[in-house]
């Protein structure tokens, strides 16, 4: 999609799993690159119903990890917590 970066590419997909994202984190991915509509990577992993709960919540935790803000708010004024 326009504006969008590979690890929010890699966190909306159905088949996401967090070895690939650990893999894009260990190779500098910036957790909190907003794309054009000003969402954060955070944002695609907590709205991705395609996957597992308990895959979500691993995968957000390397996020917050890595320094994720879950405040940041997108261009439409929501956080991801929203």
């Amino acid at each position: 999609a326009e504006g969008a970066t590979v690890l929010g590419e890699v966190l909306n997909r159905s088949d996401t799993k967090p070895e690939t994202v650990k893999m894009l984190l260990d190779k500098g991915a910036n957790v909190n690159q907003a794309e054009s509509n000003g969402a954060t990577p955070i944002f695609y992993i907590a709205a991705n119903n395609q996957i597992s709960s308990a895959r979500r919540t691993e995968i957000a935790k390397m996020l917050l990890d890595k320094g994720a803000d879950k405040t940041v708010k997108a261009k439409n004024g929501k956080t991801p917590l929203d």
